[in-house]
């Protein structure tokens, strides 16, 4: 498969930052990501509102923290 044909967000919730309603903070972090998808990289590290890697999105397939 080529890399191009799939993009692969994993986000892990153990986190104080999706206590409550991981919901919201999904939602941050999703939109940040969309606003980086400009930078033509191939992986994008996903990070919490406290600064911590929660996850990536990659073509082909994403890196699991």
């Amino acid at each position: 498969m080529n890399k191009q044909n799939r993009f692969e967000v994993k986000i892990s919730l153990v986190n104080v930052a999706f206590d409550a309603d991981p919901r919201p903070e999904i939602r941050r972090i999703l939109a940040d990501l969309v606003e980086r998808l400009h930078d033509n990289s191939d992986i994008y590290f996903l990070q919490d509102y406290n600064g911590n890697t929660v996850g990536s999105a990659a073509f082909g397939k994403a890196v699991y923290l």
